[in-house]
């Protein structure tokens, strides 16, 4: 049959998030690199490497899902159209239906749920567990759990390390770590952690994200609607038609 949909009540996919056509529609991995579209979604780590790792939203500790399909004789390989590495053709991701792109999907400890002792990794003081802990990227021996605030008033996200509130002002951005002595944490994407914040609902299909902006805003049809959502605009409209479009 057919349904009238309520946008508003829908949540945004953080896979891929404001990543652009790339993501679409290039390569997961290029050359045996990530490129900037799939940095933080595809991986290039062999998985016997065990190197730790963030998975796409941010929830979880992992290892990427590459493997070398010469080591496993009953598995099938990648065909020539989903070889992403040169020199390694038989590299594949363990999900076929995602055309053997590697993924950051080998959960080693989620972070929303204190741990039980059950995982190899050994939490340490300043990590933080819970509904509100996102995976942080380090320039250590591998990611931390930390207390995570999508700031509405700031637009900003801030992560609470040790009584302290540190202010991630751009993606990628490596900050001190309070209590570890040289230790640097890389600022999450916000766009992936902090959905919600950056356009929401997607502008519900009756506009466009605006991603040249530092805190991107939705772009209605109707250049009078002044909604965060484009909640006053109507639903397909030719978008082509409005100058500044932004995709």
């Amino acid at each position: 049959g057919w349904y009238k949909v309520d946008y508003s009540t829908g949540v945004t996919s953080t896979f891929g998030h404001a990543r652009g056509c790339d993501f679409v529609f290039e390569d997961c991995i290029q050359d045996g690199l990530v490129p900037e579209w799939s940095q933080g979604f595809f991986c290039n780590e062999l998985l016997s490497d065990q190197k730790y790792i963030c998975d796409g939203n941010h929830g979880h500790i992992t290892f990427c899902d590459l493997v070398d399909y010469s080591v496993l004789p009953f598995a099938v390989p990648p065909n020539n159209k989903q070889q992403y590495f040169p020199d390694n053709p038989s590299y594949g991701g363990l999900m076929h239906t995602a055309d053997y792109c590697p993924l950051t999907s080998m959960v080693q400890l989620d972070c929303g749920v204190q741990p039980d002792g059950s995982s190899n990794i050994v939490p340490i003081d300043l990590e933080y567990f819970g509904a509100d802990s996102r995976c942080i990227m380090t320039d250590q021996d591998r990611p931390l759990c930390l207390k995570y605030e999508c700031s509405t008033q700031r637009r900003k996200a801030v992560v609470h390390i040790d009584g302290e509130q540190i202010i991630c002002e751009n993606d990628g951005d490596m900050m001190d770590i309070p209590g570890l002595d040289g230790a640097r944490f890389k600022c999450p994407s916000f766009e992936a952690t902090c959905p919600h914040l950056s356009c929401p609902s997607n502008c519900q299909g009756r506009g466009v994200c605006d991603y040249s902006l530092d805190a991107p805003i939705c772009r209605c049809c109707d250049p009078e609607d002044i909604s965060e959502d484009c909640s006053n605009s109507p639903p397909g409209c030719d978008l082509s038609m409005r100058e500044n479009v932004f995709f």
